[in-house]
C-alpha cells in the first residue's frame, strides 16, 4: 500500500468526494469554465441560477443535445462525428495547455452533442488544475513521443512519479517500450494511455494522483 500511495489516494479521493457533494462548488466551477472558454462557439456550458441554487440543489439552463457515444446518432441529429472528435480534441488541449483548467470526468453521459457540432459540458462537479510547470511536462510527453525521444520521456514520467526512489533504469525501460510502440508517427493518444499504465505496473511506478486524472481525462 505505501509503494502505491494508497493511503494518499484514499485521502484525496475522499475530498473530491465532499466537494462534488457541495453544489456549490460545481456551480463555480462552471461558471469558471464558462469563462475560460467565453467567445469559443465550440463549447456551450449550462449557466447556473445562484438565485435558486445552494449547497444540495443546483439549477441550470436545460439543454438539449445528444450524448457522443457512436457516430450514427450523431449523424441522425444532423451532427458530425469527426467534426466533433476534431473540436473535442481541441477543446481538451485547449483547457489542459492554456487554460489549465479541464473537465475530470468526461464520459459520455456527462458531454452532449449539439448542432453547429458544438459540445456541452455537464457534471462539473470534477474540475482538474494543471500548473504551469505541469503543462511543460506534458508538451515535453507529447514531443517525446512524437520526436522518438526515450530520455526526455523517462525524465518526465520520473517527474510525474510518486515516489523518488525508483532506479532511473525503470523509467527508461518504461520509455523506451513507449517509443518503440508509439513514437516517430502520429501520436494515438487513446492507444498510447492503454499501453502506458501496464507497462507501469510492471516497473511497479505508480503517478501523482493529479496525472492520474489528467491522464483519465485525456
Amino acid at each position: 500500500a505505501r509503494r502505491y500511495g494508497a493511503v494518499r489516494m484514499i485521502r484525496e479521493l475522499g475530498r473530491d468526494i465532499l466537494e462534488e457533494l457541495d453544489f456549490t462548488n460545481e456551480g463555480r466551477n462552471a461558471d469558471r469554465l464558462r469563462e475560460d472558454f467565453a467567445g469559443d462557439r465550440r463549447v456551450v456550458v449550462p449557466v447556473i441560477h445562484w438565485a435558486y441554487s445552494s449547497e444540495t440543489l443546483l439549477v441550470m439552463d436545460f439543454i438539449a443535445g445528444v450524448p457522443p457515444r457512436d457516430a450514427a446518432t450523431l449523424r441522425e441529429a444532423g451532427i458530425d462525428p469527426a467534426a466533433i472528435a476534431s473540436a473535442g480534441a481541441d477543446i481538451v488541449l485547449d483547457m489542459t495547455l492554456i487554460n489549465g483548467r479541464f473537465h475530470g470526468d468526461p464520459h459520455p453521459g456527462n458531454l452532449l452533442c449539439l448542432p453547429g457540432n458544438r459540445i456541452a459540458m455537464l457534471d462539473l462537479g470534477l474540475i482538474g488544475h494543471v500548473s504551469p510547470r505541469r503543462r511543460e511536462e506534458v508538451i515535453a510527453f507529447t514531443q517525446s513521443i512524437a520526436n522518438s525521444d526515450p530520455s526526455l520521456l523517462a525524465e518526465t514520467l520520473k517527474n510525474w512519479s510518486q515516489t523518488d526512489d525508483i532506479a532511473p533504469e525503470r523509467f527508461q525501460a518504461v520509455a523506451d517500450r513507449l517509443v518503440a510502440r508509439h513514437g516517430g508517427g502520429p501520436i494515438r493518444m487513446a492507444a498510447m494511455l492503454g499501453d502506458i499504465f501496464p507497462i507501469l505496473r510492471q516497473e511497479r511506478i505508480v503517478l501523482q494522483p493529479d496525472m492520474l486524472l489528467l491522464f483519465k481525462a485525456l
